[in-house]
């Protein structure tokens, strides 16, 4: 739920009169020896354009990652131009993603923030400034949860890194492979959303076509292009 997380910011953001940031990735794939999906979203907040994105998920036999950068478009980035770089990185074990290191580096006209998850410790420096280690907060990793053999589960928790949200599936007849998860979605501030994700099959991999969340603010994610990569076959 990459809109969960930029729903919750911008609220913060708009009861604040604070400028608005958007948080949507654009994530660009690194070469890998197997098959590779290249993805490109479009972000929207109500009506008006928040981002696009173009994602890219590599899986090599029991190992995935996730790699790119990300950065605001349109009104959001007039207010406060805001981008980001992106890396996750696991092993699948039984077909569940095994998270070994999620990390991130974003910035904006007030702040550069870097964020480190690995060993179940998460590690934030603040314009150059380290915090205090914390424990990881519970669940898997956005990026993982959504792109990485993502499933209706009836009951899960996800984090950004800085910020945990827990889902419960509202629809009960829902199964782990039904191409429409719907979810009741609550965050640490005790804000509610629902969240709609629609999936679609593209090469190998199962990704979402389009997510929409509703609450304080109504925002959607859709896919509007994609490309499959498979390499060649190395020469002797």
């Amino acid at each position: 739920m990459l809109l969960l997380r930029l729903k919750s910011r911008l609220a913060r953001l708009w009861q604040s009169k604070s400028s608005i940031v958007i948080f949507i990735a654009i994530l660009a794939w690194q070469p890998a020896s197997a098959e590779t999906v290249q993805l490109h979203y479009e972000a929207y907040l109500g009506s008006a354009l928040a981002g696009s994105a173009r994602l890219a998920l590599s899986q090599d036999g029991q190992n995935y990652s996730v790699v790119g950068s990300a950065k605001s478009k349109g009104l959001m980035e007039s207010f406060n131009p805001w981008k980001a770089q992106f890396e996750t990185r696991g092993v699948l074990v039984e077909g569940v993603p095994q998270l070994e290191q999620y990390h991130y580096v974003e910035s904006d006209n007030r702040k550069l923030r870097e964020v480190t998850v690995s060993d179940g410790q998460l590690r934030v420096v603040k314009n150059g400034k380290l915090r205090a280690e914390l424990a990881a907060l519970p669940g898997m990793d956005i990026l993982s949860a959504l792109f990485v053999e993502p499933t209706c589960e009836p009951v899960f928790d996800l984090h950004t890194g800085r910020r945990g949200y827990h889902l419960v599936n509202t629809r009960s007849g829902d199964d782990g492979a039904a191409e429409t998860c719907a979810y009741s979605a609550s965050d640490e501030d005790g804000d509610r959303y629902q969240v709609s994700i629609e999936f679609v099959r593209v090469g190998a991999l199962r990704v979402p076509r389009v997510i929409e969340l509703s609450g304080f603010l109504s925002g959607r994610m859709k896919l509007k292009s994609y490309r499959v990569a498979t390499p060649a076959a190395t020469k002797p």
